[in-house]
């Protein structure tokens, strides 16, 4: 779930999750993501070689959900605090610091 979270904050410096443009390449990385874990996870012979064992459902991602939502609020009050124009074209604080 974090791994996801963490994702989604990432695609952009600037502009929002919600304005800015689908990235079909993104999506399909979250797949195989979570597809590649799944298949370690799950699969007999191959947990058993890594030492792993199947977890319940909900052990899955319920964990790392708070996480998960405050690393997406963070980063998207980051990004709103970028955009606000304050001093008439000039850089404010929070874009001269908190532009990574």
């Amino acid at each position: 779930m974090v791994q996801w979270s963490n994702v989604f904050a990432c695609k952009s410096r600037k502009s929002s999750l919600i304005y800015s443009a689908i990235n079909y390449h993104m999506f399909a990385g979250i797949l195989v993501e979570t597809v590649l874990f799944i298949f370690l996870l799950y699969v007999p012979g191959v947990n058993k070689v890594f030492g792993g064992r199947p977890l319940d459902f909900f052990l899955l991602g319920i964990p790392g959900m708070g996480f998960s939502m405050l690393l997406l609020i963070w980063e998207e009050t980051r990004k709103l605090l970028m955009n606000v124009d304050t001093n008439n074209g000039k850089p404010n604080w929070w874009q001269r610091n908190l532009l990574w």
